[in-house]
């Protein structure tokens, strides 16, 4: 690939739906089982040298290296949404299933940090104004804003 083509990063702003409301439903110790085991599974969804963390709360990013296409994007995402669709048991034995909202940014490496951040933050709170479950992606940059790339159109649980 030439240049232009490698060091492409995509940035991944994940948050989860209903934290709040299955915190306060089943306690603390369940609102952090939930968080250790979306972790496990958003690693497990990832190549070693992808980079995923978790930002606070039910936040994560996972920053994926050497992107060339939104569809690799795509890709990983669905993986995601799929592995988020067996139950996480609980710490009383009770199963929950736990959608996940995401937003995508792409651009190249020399991009700042923030300013990718910023951009799949926004698209990730889109998605929760429209109820979440799914992800949305601005596309490459040099697209308007305006575009979106939807991937997992049935992926709302």
């Amino acid at each position: 690939a030439d240049d232009d083509q490698r060091h492409k990063l995509a940035l991944l702003f994940i948050d989860g739906d209903r934290f709040k409301q299955i915190n306060d439903t089943w306690g603390h110790a369940a609102g952090d089982a939930i968080i250790t085991a979306t972790a496990q599974r958003l690693r497990g969804q990832v190549r070693k040298t992808d980079m995923v963390a978790r930002l606070g709360g039910d936040e994560f990013a996972i920053l994926l290296r050497d992107i060339s296409e939104p569809s690799q994007v795509a890709r990983v995402v669905q993986h995601i949404m799929n592995a988020m669709e067996a139950p996480l048991i609980l710490p009383d034995g009770n199963p929950i299933v736990w959608s996940l909202s995401i937003g995508a940014a792409l651009g190249k490496s020399s991009r700042s940090a923030e300013g990718l951040l910023a951009q799949a933050d926004a698209a990730m709170y889109h998605i929760k104004a429209l109820g979440g479950g799914w992800y949305l992606s601005p596309l490459w940059q040099s697209q308007p804003q305006s575009e979106i790339l939807q991937a997992g159109p049935d992926a709302v649980f």
